[in-house]
């Protein structure tokens, strides 16, 4: 275990369980319980980061999709995948260097040379209630780091 993964599951030990409502959602204290490469049905890419909330009884899972299968047969990056990634990771407590030095996975096996060594870390997660497929989902609308 790295020095920056002991330091995060000390600093998860003090850090006390809050919640608030605002104007962007409603904000809970969260730890993330893993961060693991996902492939989908459709033969799309990303990451699956799993967030244990305080105060709700089931974890909070947030897909962020890398790549996306084209009509022509072709691994082609979305949008904005690369980028919310990188945000997540700096709201994780990561410095620019080690972000710019992370392995963005493009497909399944680039995800397997990959080792994710993110959980323990806590931040600031403001949910949004939502519904899908009819049934009410929280959704997750943006993530800060925790000071202190």
């Amino acid at each position: 275990m790295s020095n920056w993964a002991k330091r995060t599951k000390e600093a998860t030990k003090s850090v006390p369980l809050t919640k608030s409502t605002g104007d962007k959602g409603t904000r809970h204290t969260a730890v993330v319980e893993s961060f693991t490469p996902k492939s989908y049905k459709t033969g799309s890419f990303g990451v699956e980061l799993k967030y244990a909330v305080s105060g709700l009884a089931r974890p909070v899972y947030e897909n962020i999709v890398l790549t996306k299968l084209s009509d022509s047969g072709t691994m082609e990056p979305t949008k904005y995948g690369e980028s919310n990634l990188k945000r997540r990771l700096q709201a994780f407590g990561l410095d620019s260097d080690a972000i710019n030095a992370f392995p963005i996975p493009k497909t399944p096996k680039d995800a397997g040379n990959t080792a994710y060594n993110l959980s323990g870390v806590n931040v600031a997660v403001y949910l949004v209630d939502e519904e899908y497929l009819g049934k009410p989902t929280k959704r997750v609308r943006a993530v800060f780091p925790i000071e202190g």
